[in-house]
Parts: C-alpha cells; sequence; structure tokens
C-alpha cells in the first residue's frame, strides 16, 4: 500500500492538474498544439512578465509544425484580440532572432496572412515604417516602400 501524500504535494499536485497545457507550456517553454492554445488562452492572462514566454512557446510551436501561423493568429484574434498584434510582433520578433529574416518571410508567405493587416492594422505608412523599424521586422515592409525608405535613409546619410 502507498503511503499517503503529505498535504503539501497533494496540493502541488492539484495545482499542476488544474493548470492548462498551455499554462505548463509556459513554465518549461515547450511547444503547444492548436488545440492546446484554444485551450488554454481563456484562462491565461498576460502580463509583462510572461509575455515574452508566450511569445517563446508560440515561436517554438511554429518551428515544430504544432501550430500554424495562421491558426495561431486567427486564435488569438479571437480570444485576444487587444493583445493579439503585440503578442504577433513579438513571435515574429523571437523568430527573426532564432531564425533570421528570411525564415519569418518565409512563414509569412506560406500563411498567406496580410500580416502587416494583424499587426498594424489602420496605421499610417510612417507609422508603419516606425513600427516595423522599432520592432526589428522592417524585412515585412511591402518592397516598393522599402525601396523608398532606403533611398530616404541614404540621402539623409
Amino acid at each position: 500500500m502507498e503511503a499517503p501524500k503529505p498535504a503539501k504535494a497533494q496540493r502541488e499536485t492539484a495545482k499542476q492538474e488544474t493548470k492548462s497545457t498551455l499554462e505548463r507550456a509556459l513554465e518549461d517553454k515547450s511547444a503547444v498544439t492548436v488545440d492546446d492554445l484554444a485551450e488554454g488562452l481563456s484562462d491565461l492572462k498576460l502580463t509583462p512578465d510572461n509575455r515574452s514566454q508566450f511569445s517563446e512557446v508560440i515561436a517554438k510551436s511554429l518551428f515544430l509544425n504544432k501550430l500554424t501561423l495562421k491558426d495561431g493568429v486567427k486564435i488569438l484574434e479571437e480570444k485576444l484580440p487587444s493583445e493579439a498584434p503585440e503578442t504577433v510582433i513579438g513571435v515574429l520578433q523571437f523568430l527573426k532572432t532564432k531564425k533570421g529574416d528570411s525564415a519569418v518571410l518565409d512563414m509569412v508567405a506560406h500563411s498567406k496572412l496580410n500580416i502587416l493587416e494583424v499587426i498594424a492594422k489602420d496605421l499610417p505608412r510612417d507609422a508603419l515604417e516606425k513600427l516595423l523599424t522599432d520592432s526589428s521586422l522592417l524585412c515585412l515592409m511591402p518592397a516598393s516602400d522599402l525601396d523608398k525608405y532606403v533611398s530616404k535613409a541614404l540621402t539623409e546619410v
């Protein structure tokens, strides 16, 4: 017969069992599936402290093909509409840091999302340019606008 667990151990076990897969993934920075993300977002409280961990978990899930960018963005826009743009920017920044510009561009192209509509809805061109520059995501700037940006930057030097 197994000895009873001490009360503290029982409380810890109960706490772990009530946590969603998403919450546990945030703690150990592991990947999640689309279902884990959809189910866990309703209980998740994003804070400045866990936002980067959340972006990392989503990015890892994308790396491991457990989640697509399109599905992730769709769920974020449905469950956390006010947080979606900032979260998507965080995910793209993490992807860029780990894999580079080309991986970000490939993933965005493969998703067939208008990613600028997601992260910068209704922003004027100047504000979009500033957002992408400040976020180190200038690689997302449409090519025609990027040519103008580079030309302008070169004339200012």
